[in-house]
């Protein structure tokens, strides 16, 4: 898979879209006294790439027979266009792209993030029976499970997160 189409990365197009859809919408503001025609061919560019994930989005979910936020915001443009304002239009979907570029951002660093703690957590723990203690690994815990560490002057403890609590051993 390209790195550039990973899920970490699926926000770089979104952003770009939206880029444009803030581009074109400000130039179709600004041209919209003067050159009325290019404005309105501004604002079209400004909805195709501002709508462009929505629509994705909306068509997913309708084909599911869901109807959610994003539909609704989808309904409001025609609605907008409908009685003149274009650049209102223009503006809800570079605030809806927007927004949805930065949701997939943040998604993507979490993912990210998670499977970091998720490799360095410890694949091992010290199993305390009576007074023996002996290396095992983690998946073979279940709660209830004493166990500890020497270092803790026999402080046991007795719930599923005890590999949590168990200093961190390398595999040998």
């Amino acid at each position: 898979m390209n790195p550039v189409d990973s899920p970490v990365h699926a926000w770089k197009p979104m952003a770009a879209r939206s880029a444009v859809c803030l581009a074109t919408g400000c130039l179709g503001w600004a041209l919209s006294g003067r050159w009325p025609t290019v404005s309105t061919a501004a604002f079209m560019v400004a909805f195709l790439a501002g709508g462009w994930d929505l629509a994705r989005e909306v068509w997913t979910d309708l084909r599911i027979l869901r109807f959610d936020t994003h539909f609704l915001m989808l309904l409001v443009v025609p609605g907008s266009v409908a009685v003149g304002a274009l650049g209102e239009a223009a503006l809800l979907l570079f605030l809806f792209s927007a927004s949805s570029a930065m949701e997939s951002f943040a998604a993507g660093r979490t993912r990210r993030e998670i499977d970091a703690l998720m490799r360095r957590a410890p694949k091992t723990a010290r199993l305390l029976e009576g007074d023996a203690e002996r290396v095992v690994p983690v998946e073979s815990l279940k709660p209830a499970t004493s166990c500890g560490s020497p270092r803790a002057s026999f402080r046991r403890w007795t719930s599923a997160s005890c590999a949590a609590k168990a200093p961190v051993t390398s595999p040998r």
